[in-house]
């Protein structure tokens, strides 16, 4: 006679098992059309993320062309916020005195883009930052690799004298009154992408890939802590 047998599992294993792997991929060979998106941006205490400390985080989902949904988390730095960086975002230590640190910003940030696919304006800095914040959080769970949107805007307009979010906005007709603030500049993007999409719904998600750069880079992630190159971008 058959009988069932009961096997105990430690409760450690199985939380192991249900936080080692929160985040869940978009298939490669998806079409466009049938992925969703996760625009995302951070704003930062200054420039170089080996000596400075996120202090937003926007992003903004969109499919076949429609936006879902937003989202948008302060986090608590380590530090003050230096005058020169309060200028270009207007974020201040006050507004910030009751925020998360960034390690329970980013958990959330992950669970938020689960089986999306990542989308960042000059992704280089925002995920340089992203994972020097990580590793100082000794967080084991990498940040999704993040298609940059910059290398596509110059495909898709070669002519335009420049391709910041405010130069692309303004071409667009699209009114920016909140530019280098994480949601509003997520929420640009997405709006960006989406006008645009008659130049990327067609192929999949593979082949979107190969046009443009990925981050992070295979190296990137050892690289990244040690990174002290300044990045202009917020200062476009």
């Amino acid at each position: 006679m058959y009988r069932r047998q009961h096997i105990l599992i430690p409760l450690a294993a199985l939380l192991v098992v249900a936080v080692a792997h929160p985040y869940s991929y978009a298939r490669e060979t998806n079409t466009l059309t049938h992925t969703t998106f996760t625009a995302f941006d951070v704003e930062t205490t200054g420039l170089m993320a080996s000596k400075h400390f996120i202090i937003e985080l926007g992003a903004s989902q969109f499919r076949g062309g429609k936006l879902l949904s937003s989202r948008s988390w302060l986090v608590r730095p380590p530090i003050n916020i230096p005058a020169s960086a309060t200028r270009i975002h207007g974020i201040t230590d006050k507004v910030l005195i009751d925020a998360p640190r960034f390690k329970s910003v980013y958990t959330e940030f992950i669970s938020y883009c689960s089986n999306t696919v990542l989308i960042a304006h000059n992704a280089s800095f925002d995920v340089r930052f992203m994972e020097v914040e990580r590793k100082r959080n000794g967080i084991s769970i990498q940040l999704p690799q993040t298609l940059d949107t910059l290398k596509l805007f110059r495909l898709w307009a070669p002519a335009q004298r420049s391709h910041t979010l405010t130069l692309l906005a303004k071409e667009a007709g699209y009114a920016f009154p909140k530019a280098h603030r994480g949601d509003a500049d997520a929420h640009m993007l997405a709006k960006l992408f989406i006008l645009n999409q008659a130049k990327w719904t067609s192929g999949t998600l593979i082949e979107l890939k190969k046009k443009t750069h990925v981050y992070p880079k295979p190296t990137e992630s050892i690289q990244a802590e040690n990174d002290t190159r300044p990045n202009s971008r917020k200062l476009e």
